[in-house]
């Protein structure tokens, strides 16, 4: 067990070693890595396999947790207050995001859809850039493709989720840490 006082405590290569260097990556300097052409090419194919299965999200209509919360966006927008004139047992960073979907596209019943492609299109690519060290160029873009897939099947349901917001958090922190806290 480690504490405060142990020199290794919070070290970022005993958290999380550096990860092995796949055959299209070429280490530049420690943390930072150069990608490869092919890498970027099979990026731009895993992005746009995503916006082609991702394109039906904006068929589907919008669920009763999407109307609450857009209800609440649009409340914070007006002034009332969040917990005491609006209520859901949500963070309230879920109805900020909302408030300002409802600020840029109004009540329109694709303005989440919208949303949710722009931040599946986010959470891909930083996918494709966590999975690529670990499982290679074609394994990343098979997560990003069986992501992006699961995530379509989903239908409504998981359109523009709090889940969703969590996981973009989760990665852009992981790359920090990988970085050692350096922007």
């Amino acid at each position: 067990m480690t504490s405060a006082k142990d020199p290794d405590f919070m070290n970022v290569e005993t958290i999380s070693p550096p990860p092995p260097v796949s055959a299209g990556v070429v280490p530049a300097a420690r943390g930072e890595a150069k990608t490869s052409l092919f890498s970027r090419v099979l990026l731009v194919i895993a992005m746009l396999y995503v916006v082609v299965r991702a394109l039906p999200i904006l068929t589907f209509p919008m669920g009763c947790d999407h109307g609450t919360y857009l209800t609440i966006g649009e409340g914070l927008l007006e002034g009332k207050q969040l917990y005491r004139d609006l209520w859901d047992n949500k963070p309230p960073g879920t109805f900020i995001a909302y408030a300002a979907i409802a600020k840029i596209f109004g009540r329109a019943m694709w303005s989440a859809a919208v949303v949710d492609i722009l931040l599946l299109l986010v959470i891909s690519y930083l996918l494709f850039r966590f999975t690529e060290p670990y499982l290679g160029r074609a394994g990343a873009l098979i997560a990003v493709m069986v992501h992006a897939s699961m995530h379509g099947e989903m239908k409504y349901f998981w359109i523009a989720q709090p889940e969703t917001f969590q996981v973009i958090c989760v990665l852009a922190g992981y790359f920090l840490i990988l970085r050692g806290g350096r922007a």
